[in-house]
């Protein structure tokens, strides 16, 4: 499935739910930040604004896979009734699903 292993130092991208890849070191010995690839959009009423510079979470791939649920299924929506179709059936069915 992963070709990662628990002590991995990975990126993680929080919205798509996915590992980026392996985090990458400078020469001082600390990790490169990743920015994040917003699209630029235009300015309203020709104010121009700096935009705050993003970057991806890092981390390990044990704590990364938990934080951010990368791996595992989506959770079911239960199906919920309409409240008068569930006021109908507990009048006529006193013990239902």
């Amino acid at each position: 499935m992963t070709n990662f292993t628990d002590d991995d130092l990975v990126y993680v991208d929080p919205k798509l739910r996915q590992v980026l890849g392996k985090v990458d070191w400078m020469k001082s010995g600390n990790p490169k930040p990743l920015p994040v690839e917003e699209p630029a959009t235009a300015p309203e009423n020709g104010k121009r604004r700096r935009a705050k510079k993003q970057y991806y979470p890092w981390g390990t791939y044990r704590s990364m896979k938990h934080a951010f649920r990368v791996e595992g299924k989506e959770k079911e929506i239960e199906a919920y009734q309409p409240l008068e179709e569930a006021i109908s059936k507990a009048l006529t069915e006193p013990f239902w699903d």
